[in-house]
């Protein structure tokens, strides 16, 4: 008998003899066991609190144990550089994988493009950080087409939702797993428009007027490229800072609904 298998015959011996409803804390009870058992073994300490009532407590590192756990039952502790300690409760499983492990399948949200993207990175980091982890964005290029990327990619099992730009709400058919970015018209035109993100230019380091730069920039999809040779920055830094004043100047409320949209169809499996 191994290690790990002689620790778990000791944990269920404990378990099972103990009066009912004690407790127990437990570190990393995967330690020297392989996935199978991993999850044998949490299925085991879910069904031994429920029978004698127990609270179990335990430490774990394993995406095997933490996947047989309800999302009521972990949390995420993290230390920030600062030293603070922080709880985050509820974490979906790819979550919880995406700070476990470098490479997560997560999830898939479909965009038209770059832009798109880095606006819906910024308006899920601003409502809910820990929500973006796992999250991978994909751009299709056009935003007609990304109902039926969305179709393909629920068709080859992958948890996947669709965010069109606002301009496309009014051709809305009834499109499950897609909603739209915020406005009624392409995203760049929102954010550029937006005096937050006006306000954030013109000042240091950049000192350049928003409005002027882009009166002679031959339509919305040119406006990064203009502003990146102007302020001799790089087009994602040009996107990333447009998309995050425009998102700091909301309150999250005005982003709810998208959020509820992607956190039901990019349901956890547990």
């Amino acid at each position: 008998m191994g290690f790990g298998e002689g620790r778990v015959v000791y944990v269920v011996n404990a378990m099972e003899a103990a009066p009912a409803q004690s407790l127990f804390v437990l570190e990393e009870p995967e330690t020297s066991l392989h996935g199978d058992a991993q999850s044998r073994l949490a299925r085991y300490l879910v069904e031994v609190s429920s029978r004698r009532g127990h609270q179990v407590i335990l430490t774990t590192h394993s995406s095997a144990i933490l996947k047989e756990l309800g999302r009521e039952s972990v949390v995420y502790l993290r230390r920030s550089p600062a030293g603070e300690l922080s709880a985050t409760p509820r974490l979906s499983t790819y979550q919880i994988d995406s700070y476990l492990q470098k490479d997560v399948r997560g999830v898939t949200v479909c965009v038209e493009d770059e832009f798109a993207s880095h606006l819906a990175i910024e308006i899920i980091r601003h409502c809910d950080a820990d929500f973006l982890q796992g999250c991978n964005f994909l751009p299709i290029g056009g935003g007609q087409e990304i109902p039926a990327a969305v179709r393909l990619l629920r068709t080859a099992n992958m948890r996947a939702a669709g965010l069109a730009d606002g301009d496309l709400a009014s051709d809305r058919e009834d499109d499950n797993g897609v909603t739209y970015l915020p406005g009624s018209e392409p995203p760049e035109i929102v954010v550029f428009d937006d005096p937050a993100v006006s306000d954030h230019f013109a000042a240091s380091p950049y000192y350049i007027n928003v409005g002027e730069e882009l009166v002679s920039a031959g339509g919305h999809h040119q406006y990064v490229k203009v502003l990146a040779s102007r302020t001799r920055a790089d087009a994602s830094v040009i996107m990333t800072e447009a998309c995050r004043a425009y998102v700091q100047a909301r309150e999250p409320k005005e982003f709810a609904e998208l959020i509820r949209f992607l956190k039901k169809e990019l349901a956890d499996r547990r």
